[in-house]
């Protein structure tokens, strides 16, 4: 599947992943929307979501025990959920009066999307109930940030595991699907959402290696909600009102 003369292994997207990320949402606090340099790091960001689920989708085939794979996504969603919140000063619990899209990160609906892969995994489960708690979790990933995209986009990639140029044709219908939905509800400005696409020259490069330090997924469980609490303290400190 994967040729070891490619650059990049697993730490180095999962970086890359990081950088991007802390300058979207860095973006969203600090620039003024629809500017260019907004505009611009909002793009960059975009490399984010691809590479979480894509790496996700590896850490399920790889991972020795799915059982405490999960667990650690749960319980980081759960604590970057309060992050979430106090960083884009949103309610801490869901309020269907604001909007109920965007209530929580995005780690939320990942839980859910390898809560399906899990499910679809299940050799003695009936097909019937398969469909029906696949469902749940799409419903129950909608109020992430990428919504029920998170929970397709896994099974996306894990139904076409082992064939990356089916990986990405389903990442692209998917991801252009919610980019085109985010556009006709917000603007023509959030067409920055269709930049996902950038994210597969990077996935393309990756070597299937998961890199020698260990401590890489331990680092992203406690930089994603620390970057988001440090965030918050600048909104607060500064006085700046989100949204802008």
């Amino acid at each position: 599947m994967f040729a070891t003369n490619k650059k990049f292994n697993g730490n180095t997207l999962k970086l890359a992943a990081i950088i991007a990320m802390t300058i979207d949402h860095a973006a969203w606090l600090i620039l003024p929307r629809e500017t260019i340099a907004a505009f611009i790091c909002h793009i960059i960001g975009r490399l984010t979501f691809p590479v979480m689920a894509f790496m996700i989708v590896e850490g399920y085939h790889h991972t020795r025990d799915v059982r405490k794979y999960l667990f650690r996504l749960a319980i980081s969603a759960l604590i970057a959920h309060f992050a979430y919140a106090f960083c884009f000063n949103h309610p801490l619990l869901f309020d269907l009066r604001n909007g109920l899209i965007d209530s929580t990160s995005v780690l939320w609906g990942f839980t859910f999307g390898l809560s399906s892969l899990i499910v679809y995994h299940h050799e003695q489960m009936k097909k019937w109930l398969k469909v029906v708690l696949i469902i749940l979790c799409i419903i129950l990933a909608i109020p992430s940030d990428w919504s029920w995209v998170c929970v397709v986009f896994l099974l996306v990639l894990d139904l076409n595991y082992g064939n990356m140029k089916r990986q990405f044709i389903g990442m692209t219908v998917f991801g252009f699907s919610y980019a085109l939905v985010y556009c006709l509800v917000s603007s023509w400005w959030s067409s920055f959402q269709f930049a996902v696409i950038l994210a597969f020259p990077l996935l393309f490069l990756y070597n299937g290696e998961r890199g020698r330090w260990r401590g890489m997924k331990w680092l992203f469980y406690i930089y994603y909600p620390l970057h988001l609490i440090l965030l918050g303290v600048i909104r607060v400190a500064f006085h700046i009102i989100y949204p802008r």
